[in-house]
């Protein structure tokens, strides 16, 4: 990969196409490499992207750290003993959504595309769901899952059978990391039962939190977060892949984790990182309880057109 010293800027907005795209800041990739990276901006659409992007070939070498965390299972660390506590207080309520915006129980069916070790695959399929798949491109995770968690997964979405539907998809912090959002998005859609839901989530760079950790805010974590989404971008995004947002929500306890992160990122050590990141917690929590797009992360659910 180029260094940023040397990559020519882009021309385009990767989302759209389009040429009317400005540089907005400089941050680093503070959990692993130290590189630095931009943040450039499509301000029609209210966007942001990492930019250089590694290639699907470069990427991976950004992933191989052991805090990583969506990918670790036996951590002993207190942020991943927080991260798993956070994680599994979720677990209820990510199944909730599905329940709620599809037949009202537990989904017949579920893909959980970029399943990680499995979690919530195997929570569903614990709870009734009939038919549980995952896609998890990182080895190690796939194998977890397939051996441990005893949850059927592939490593890409080409791998599955062309006829396979699903009553419920979910992508829990993952659209970020694709290089191609929108044919992806399409491709799920696709993939849906008649009045199946299709559950998104990503970090909200318009939140509270991230105006104010700046280029310090973890959200961005470059450069395996590609993008950077609004709920005016996702709109646009659920356009292009004809489909319309049927629910918005709020995830409140992701404030305090990107905070604590944030906080570190910023040097800060021990009890002053810890108070900090909870004041900063609270404070987008609450002003997110007044104005949703203000939240540090937001799940859509998304329906096909009819």
């Amino acid at each position: 990969m180029m260094s940023i010293k040397t990559a020519p800027d882009p021309q385009r907005c990767p989302l759209s196409g389009d040429t009317d795209i400005i540089k907005k800041l400089t941050t680093s990739d503070y959990a692993h490499s130290n590189e630095s990276f931009d943040i450039w901006a499509n301000e029609r659409l209210n966007y942001r992207f990492t930019w250089p992007q590694p290639s699907p070939a470069e990427i991976g070498f950004y992933y191989q750290f052991d805090s990583y965390l969506s990918h670790q299972t036996e951590q002993t660390t207190a942020l991943f003993g927080l991260y798993k506590q956070l994680r599994d207080l979720q677990l209820k309520w990510k199944l909730f959504l599905c329940k709620k915006y599809g037949s009202g129980k537990t989904p017949e069916s579920l893909l959980d595309f970029g399943c990680g070790t499995g979690e919530f695959a195997a929570y569903c399929q614990n709870r009734g769901t009939s038919f549980v798949a995952g896609i998890e491109p990182q080895r190690d995770a796939l194998e977890y899952c397939n051996k441990t968690q005893s949850v059927k997964a592939w490593s890409t979405l080409e791998e599955l059978e062309p006829d396979l539907k699903f009553s419920a998809i979910t992508a829990w912090h993952v659209i970020e990391h694709l290089h191609e959002p929108v044919s992806t998005v399409a491709t799920l859609a696709g993939k849906l039962c008649k009045n199946g839901v299709l559950i998104v989530a990503v970090p909200n760079f318009t939140s509270t939190d991230a105006i104010d950790y700046d280029s310090f805010w973890a959200g961005w974590d470059v450069p395996r977060h590609l993008h950077h989404f609004s709920p005016q971008a996702i709109q646009y995004l659920a356009d292009k892949t004809d489909m319309e947002i049927c629910g918005m929500h709020r995830m409140l306890l992701d404030a305090f984790y990107v905070s604590l992160l944030s906080e570190a990122y910023k040097g800060n050590e021990g009890l002053p990182k810890v108070i900090k990141s909870i004041l900063s917690g609270l404070k987008s929590g609450i002003i997110s309880l007044y104005h949703l797009n203000k939240s540090s992360s937001i799940t859509y659910v998304l329906k096909k057109r009819s």
